[in-house]
């Protein structure tokens, strides 16, 4: 079985993940450099291990320790995908998504949050196009996401 990172902050912790959606987090694909993807988590461990799956996979990620760090980072630059913790300071993930919106932007959001502001079927609908993932959360189920809204499938090999 696969190694997943259970990240908090003061610590990594290491579990053994099910096959399936956490063995994607483990496999390299090609082909999905041209997309570029913001990562805002005020949570360095967490930020980091997002942001390294997925350079893995060949994204152009960049990444934000904050709300309003991520809004002037997409104030400056076009990204394909945000994904935003909804706890942060400054600025909150589902306030990010709001102010994203007036500003007639469309890029989607995959909000991630150990304590949803609200039921998972009113944040969806408020966030679309876009996901909402619970933490913890498997980086397996995070790139099937990922691939999803940027209406993109990964290889044929690596569903194997």
């Amino acid at each position: 079985m696969p190694m997943m990172i259970q990240a908090s902050p003061t610590a990594y912790s290491y579990f053994r993940a099910p096959t399936g959606d956490a063995a994607l987090a483990n496999r390299d694909y090609r082909g999905a450099s041209s997309k570029r993807i913001l990562v805002a988590d005020d949570d360095a461990s967490i930020r980091g291990c997002i942001a390294i799956v997925l350079t893995r996979k060949g994204f152009d990620v960049e990444t934000a320790k904050d709300g309003e760090e991520a809004w002037t980072a997409i104030c400056k630059t076009e990204f394909d995908l945000v994904i935003t913790d909804h706890e942060m300071p400054h600025l909150t993930g589902l306030n990010l998504i709001r102010k994203v919106r007036n500003a007639s932007m469309d890029a989607p959001f995959i909000l991630i949050s150990a304590s949803l502001p609200g039921p998972e079927s009113m944040l969806v609908s408020l966030i679309q196009p876009g996901a909402v993932l619970a933490k913890p959360f498997a980086f397996g189920s995070l790139i099937k996401v990922v691939f999803s809204l940027l209406r993109q499938d990964p290889p044929e090999r690596a569903l194997t």
